[in-house]
């Protein structure tokens, strides 16, 4: 369990939910999420990335666990039957974000009911983003754009993907952001390379062809194609990839990991399967959690 500093002598704990990337995996969070709210577990601060940072941004808003998972599963994008193939990957990343405006009226981050702190990569300049202001609809499509799903999204002159290459970086996120304790619903592929010492080694070996001094600035962001893509992530992955390995060691207090391995991240018909899974593994810890929780809440 992590040992944050601030947290001695505080009457009430900040309770942080960190949420992954990982595609159709991330259905897995609103099991995790349903679970924390029937057993009244007060969510103080969200963090998202990718498929997180959808969960995350609609829950600062709102919407409960059971109204948002009739909304993902309304989501007619993950029919693909819209999917439009241009050079960067399906041209559907401005239909999902349709799809957000219509349901978060354009609201800016500072605006929601609680905070919510969203992780991108920003392939202009070589750097990770955490968008903690500003329209939420937009944040949450930077950091859902999945090379090769959706197209990247051009803000401002800068390049945005999917934030849940690091995901990792979201709990230094919600512990420099006031969260006393702080659990991690992760279901991305990185966290299954870490665990696994040959997949961490391999990906060492590919990423030390990567040298940190080569990253270039995105000079026309509007014509990078997918493959120029792949070496500025690996690049990013090969800049964090020791931190972000420290950071899931020592911060989270609970990482709760969904049985997904067998699950790909385009299998979006798979949302019953995935949900169960989040549910099954958030279970498996939630008397811990409620005991830790109201332990220190009733100091």
């Amino acid at each position: 369990m992590a040992n944050h500093k601030y947290r001695e002598g505080k009457k009430k704990i900040n309770v942080a939910l960190v949420m992954s990337g990982g595609g159709a995996r991330g259905f897995a969070h609103l099991g995790v999420l349903h679970v924390l709210e029937e057993y009244r577990i007060p969510i103080d601060l969200v963090v998202g990335a990718s498929f997180g940072s959808i969960v995350a941004g609609y829950y600062a808003y709102g919407y409960s666990s059971a109204s948002l998972i009739d909304k993902v599963k309304g989501f007619q994008l993950w029919t693909g039957k819209d999917h439009k193939k241009t050079r960067h990957g399906y041209l559907i990343g401005d239909k999902l974000e349709e799809i957000f405006r219509h349901d978060l009226d354009d609201i800016n981050i500072e605006n929601l009911k609680i905070p919510v702190f969203i992780l991108a990569a920003d392939i202009t300049k070589g750097e990770m983003v955490v968008f903690k202001d500003g329209p939420l609809c937009m944040a949450m499509r930077a950091s859902a754009s999945f090379p090769g799903l959706f197209d990247p999204l051009l803000y401002k002159g800068h390049l945005y993907i999917d934030g849940g290459i690091l995901n990792s970086m979201l709990l230094n996120i919600a512990a420099e952001h006031g969260a006393d304790l702080i659990i991690f619903s992760d279901v991305s592929i990185f966290g299954i390379i870490y665990k696994k010492k040959y997949l961490n080694f391999f990906l060492n070996v590919v990423l030390k062809f990567i040298p940190s001094r080569r990253y270039k600035p995105v000079k026309k962001p509007e014509n990078i194609t997918l493959i120029h893509l792949l070496p500025r992530i690996l690049f990013l992955v090969e800049k964090h990839k020791k931190q972000c390995e420290i950071y899931r060691k020592t911060l989270p207090d609970f990482i709760i990991e969904p049985a997904v391995d067998g699950i790909r991240p385009l299998d979006f018909d798979k949302f019953d399967a995935v949900y169960k899974l989040g549910r099954d593994a958030a279970l498996k810890q939630i008397d811990k959690i409620v005991k830790l929780v109201h332990k220190s809440n009733s100091k």
